[in-house]
């Protein structure tokens, strides 16, 4: 790796799913899996997504294929939980996303409130049925149902998630698939 690069995020993947990107000003691009190459240890990597002036990467995830369910349930994906650092979120659904090239400089994924210094955290895929857990630097947690947080549109800015004080800002967003009946 280059100096000031770090590995942050592996996630296992099939052969046909897709992967997401989300950078920190609010961009976000889809690829196949199948547009990668393997590469050694000594490789510096592919590039995934081009970034903008002063943007980063701020999250990835993996979109199952159409034959896989998420999380090996009966639910599919369905919807993609976007969270910026001040604690706004929206649902998005994956159809606003169009597959692109392996190295795009991607498509708004959300845009901020004027005069903001609000910045993209997290771009999560997630079923309906899901629970998201978002808690802040100074330990502030809340958990709600996925199914609560209203759709938007890409150029929405989302709802208040949670109330962020002064100096606080978001630091961590998880899912949490619905518990599997045993029968």
């Amino acid at each position: 790796l280059k100096d000031g690069d770090s590995l942050r995020w592996a996630r296992q993947c099939g052969p046909h799913d897709e992967v997401l990107i989300a950078t920190s000003l609010g961009y976000a691009g889809r690829f196949s899996v199948d547009s990668l190459r393997t590469a050694g240890r000594n490789s510096k990597g592919l590039r995934s997504l081009r970034l903008r002036t002063n943007d980063t990467v701020a999250d990835m995830d993996i979109l199952p294929s159409a034959a896989a369910p998420l999380n090996n349930e009966s639910a599919k994906v369905n919807s993609l939980l976007v969270v910026t650092r001040r604690g706004l979120g929206k649902r998005l659904s994956i159809e606003e996303f169009r597959p692109l090239h392996r190295g795009c400089r991607g498509v708004i994924a959300t845009k901020f409130r004027k005069a903001s210094d609000d910045k993209l955290l997290a771009l999560r895929v997630c079923c309906d049925t899901d629970e998201v857990v978002v808690s802040t630097k100074t330990g502030v947690i809340i958990r709600q149902r996925v199914s609560c947080i209203p759709p938007q549109s890409r150029q929405g800015t989302g709802v208040k998630l949670q109330e962020i004080s002064a100096g606080d800002a978001v630091a961590m967003v998880d899912i949490v698939p619905p518990p599997v009946a045993n029968n």
